[in-house]
């Protein structure tokens, strides 16, 4: 330290000469090198090993030279305030999870990926509207990794509170919404909700039972859909209805 005071006091010894400008180029000592450049408006910290400064107020940049030097906070967080209404615009929790004030905004295409590598997807993202990725703290959308326990599945799901809703929405007065499987569009909603086509030609696996004055819920083995009596105006009946000359199964019975 007092190798410190020393050069201190030669520089501004040194340049009292010089009218209205002082620069400090260089102070070394113990393995600190420190660079302060008035005409650059910045400081230059090149090493500082072991020391610490208390609230220090810096009015230019702060550089690092090393390509790969870290700020290392305490024990509990690192914290970005707002010197403007001493917000706290971002905070690093110790165990890594990050706080953000406002909106985060990219200024080209963004993705938020797991460090997952292909064959090893094992992990799940989450994206909540309350605190938690449940229905009973709100909506939320789940995005799962091939490898991890949601099998590459994706959720979305409403709040479990009383008239909370799941909306599929396409405001354009000519857009329309598609379900597709297997690279196949199943079913197609176009505007004003109207249900435009269905591409799906499987057999769903419904089948006819015909029989005279059957009641379907029980010659249905699989569950019935609903009967029908062929001599009783319009025909349809329900499935505990002993009248049913035919019933729809829904699946092999």
């Amino acid at each position: 330290m007092k190798k410190i005071l020393s050069l201190l006091a030669a520089l501004l010894i040194s340049t009292s000469a010089y009218a209205g400008e002082t620069e400090i180029d260089r102070l070394t000592a113990s393995g600190m090198s420190l660079s302060l450049a008035n005409e650059v408006d910045s400081i230059y910290i090149d090493t500082l090993t072991a020391q610490t400064l208390t609230s220090p107020t810096i009015s230019g940049n702060l550089t690092f030279s090393t390509a790969a030097a870290k700020i290392i906070p305490g024990a509990t967080s690192l914290t970005f305030r707002n010197n403007a209404d001493s917000a706290d615009n971002l905070s690093i929790t110790d165990a890594g999870n990050l706080g953000i004030r406002g909106n985060l905004t990219a200024a080209a295409d963004f993705s938020i990926l797991q460090g997952t590598s292909d064959g090893a997807d094992s992990r799940i993202t989450y994206i909540d509207g309350g605190g938690s990725a449940s229905a009973t703290r709100g909506a939320f959308a789940q995005f799962s990794g091939n490898e991890s326990g949601g099998v590459g599945g994706l959720v979305l799901s409403a709040g479990s509170i009383a008239g909370a809703s799941l909306q599929l929405v396409s405001p354009a007065s000519n857009g329309a919404i598609y379900a597709s499987v297997n690279g196949s569009i199943r079913w197609t909603f176009g505007s004003a909700g109207t249900f435009v086509s269905s591409n799906i030609t499987n057999d769903i696996g419904w089948t006819p039972v015909n029989a005279a004055n059957q009641a379907c819920n029980t010659t249905c083995t699989t569950g019935c859909v609903f009967g029908m009596n062929t001599g009783a105006l319009g025909n349809f009946v329900g499935c505990a209805d002993a009248t049913a000359d035919t019933c729809i199964c829904a699946g092999a019975s």
